[in-house]
C-alpha cells in the first residue's frame, strides 16, 4: 500500500470514528451539551470525510471553502465512473448525520 494511500485510509477511519461519536452523543437525550458536543463531531467527520475524498482525487481544497464548495470541487474532479459512488456515500453520510440530529 503506498504512502498516500495508507494516510487516505486512516484520514477515512477517522471520519467514520468521528461519525460514530458524534451520532452517540446526538443520541443522548435531554442532554445539550452531548448534543452539541455531536453536531460538532459530525462536523468534524464530514470534513475528514471528503478531505480524504479530495486527497484521493488529488483536488486541492482551501481552509475558507464551505463543505458545498468542497463537494463541487470534488465532483469537477476525478472520472465519473467514481464520482457516482462518491456521491451515493456523502449522501448516505449525509442521511444517517441528519438522521442522528433529529
Amino acid at each position: 500500500m503506498s504512502k498516500r494511500r495508507a494516510e487516505v485510509l486512516k484520514r477515512l477511519l477517522l471520519a467514520k470514528s468521528l461519525h460514530e461519536h458524534g451520532t452517540a452523543a446526538c443520541s443522548a437525550r435531554n442532554d445539550e451539551l452531548s448534543f452539541a458536543r455531536g453536531l460538532l463531531l459530525l462536523h468534524d467527520a464530514a470534513e475528514a470525510g471528503l478531505g480524504a475524498i479530495a486527497d484521493h482525487l488529488n483536488v486541492k481544497l482551501s481552509p475558507q471553502m464551505s463543505f458545498v464548495q468542497y463537494y463541487n470541487a470534488i465532483s469537477e474532479a476525478g472520472p465519473r465512473s467514481s464520482l457516482g459512488s462518491v456521491q451515493h456515500a456523502v449522501e448516505a453520510q449525509c442521511q444517517v448525520s441528519s438522521k442522528a440530529v433529529i
